[in-house]
Order: C-alpha cells, then sequence, then structure tokens
C-alpha cells in the first residue's frame, strides 16, 4: 500500500496546561524537537506526504512552526479553545479541508510512537483488516501498561489480600493514533454529533464490528501527559539518541 493513498490528520490544539507550560502542546521539546515535528518526521520516514493540522490553543504559534517542517499541507482552526476532537474533526470535513474520499491516518502528537517505518507497517495492517473481515477504522494499541497508581486486591470485610504498586496491567491501551476509511466521516455526520472520538465515535464502531485493533510493543510508544512523563520521554530518547 502507497502512504500516497492516505492522508496524516494531526490533532494540534491542545495546551500544555497539565505539564506547567503556557506554550501550546504541540510545541513543547523533547530531546531538541517539538512534539510537532517529531510526529511530523515520524510519518515522513513511511513515506506519508500529505498533512491536515488541526489547531486551537496557540493555532499561530503551531502555524508558523508548520512552515518549518512541512510543505504540502492544509490546517483548520477550531472556532474555540477546547472544541473538542470529534467536533474539531467534523468541523474541518464541513470546510473540505479534510477529503471525505480519501483514507486518513490521525495522530496526536503526545504519543509519541518510535520504530523505523512503523506508520506503514501499521497502515499494511490496516488494509488487511480491512480486506478480510471488513472493518472501516483501526485503533493503534500498546500490548500493555504500568499503572500510575497501586493496586489493592480486596478480600471479604476488606481486608487487602494482595497490593502491587505500580503493576504492568496487560490491557490493550490506546496510544492516540487512528486510522479511518472513508465511510467512517459519513457516519461521524449522521449518526455521533457531539461528543470525543474514544467516547462516542469508537464505541459505536466497536458495537457494529467495524473496528480494528493493532497492537504494537509497548516500548515503541512515549505518552507524555504530565511533566513526569515529559522527563521520562527526555531520558528514554537519550538512550535511544533520538
Amino acid at each position: 500500500m502507497k502512504p500516497s493513498d492516505t492522508k496524516v490528520v494531526i490533532f494540534a490544539g491542545g495546551m500544555g496546561k497539565r505539564i506547567g507550560s503556557r506554550k501550546p502542546k504541540p510545541l513543547l521539546v523533547v530531546r531538541g524537537k517539538t512534539l510537532l515535528e517529531r510526529c511530523v518526521q515520524f510519518f515522513m520516514e513511511s513515506g506519508f506526504e500529505e498533512f491536515v493540522f488541526l489547531l486551537g490553543y496557540g493555532a499561530e504559534q503551531v502555524l508558523n512552526h508548520i512552515d518549518k517542517i512541512c510543505k504540502d499541507y492544509k490546517y483548520s482552526i477550531d472556532p474555540a479553545v477546547g472544541f473538542g476532537r470529534l467536533n474539531s474533526l467534523l468541523y474541518a470535513l464541513k470546510r473540505g479541508i479534510i477529503d471525505r474520499n480519501k483514507r486518513a491516518f490521525f495522530s496526536y502528537p503526545d504519543d509519541i510512537l518510535l520504530g523505523e517505518k512503523l506508520a506503514l507497517q501499521i497502515l499494511n495492517k490496516h488494509i488487511s483488516a480491512l480486506n478480510k473481515i471488513g472493518i472501516i477504522a483501526s485503533v493503534v494499541l500498546s500490548e500493555g501498561i504500568e499503572s500510575p497508581y497501586g493496586i489493592a486486591y480486596l478480600g471479604k470485610e476488606g481486608r487487602v489480600r494482595k497490593f502491587d504498586e505500580k503493576p504492568f496491567l496487560p490491557l490493550n491501551v490506546s496510544v492516540g493514533h487512528y486510522i479511518f476509511e472513508p465511510e467512517v466521516y459519513g457516519f461521524a455526520t449522521k449518526e455521533i454529533g457531539d461528543g470525543e472520538i474514544e467516547t462516542s465515535l469508537f464505541p459505536k464502531l466497536a458495537s457494529m464490528k467495524k473496528l480494528n485493533g493493532i497492537v504494537i510493543p509497548r516500548d515503541k510508544w512515549v505518552p507524555i501527559n504530565t511533566r513526569k512523563e515529559l522527563e521520562v520521554a527526555n531520558s528514554i530518547l537519550q538512550v535511544l539518541k533520538g
């Protein structure tokens, strides 16, 4: 499958509030590169060429940065901060910024994925599932996650039978990357309405057996939602010299 058959849509409207920064979140720097630059490079390394950026908070700053890292792109600016990801998608569709007739690979730049041509491998798995089982969307998943909290297992009368501090949980966790076939767009605009992609669209697609899961190794995903995770990301990429 050619990457040229698929557009990349990047949600780049977030704030860095939880990390304690006034910068737009996509402009946070990890090991000398912004999250947005790392995201764009991740896809370019797999041969993707067309990008759409969905902007919100600090849109002008983000656009100035996009001009430095990307040539072929379109963008949509949310009419309000905190507009919501599904609303951002619908707004861009209505304005013709996202091509309704073309497959799209969606990404959040604060979920860093690692691996040479991993984006292309994910796309190929999506296409395989599309042809074999008729799905119309794929969500990329980590094969497990470390709990940020200690876990207590209770017996009768509240007695703790076992306690694990931040155990590894064998759960398939979403890593902020999705692929949608064009059919999803019409379904979203007609069936879903307001809400978030993860809480409104995915449960509906799953109930219809139209959502595919693509599992990647845990060490290929570096999430950045807190100051601590930002520090961890810097340490990981320093070791990998990324």
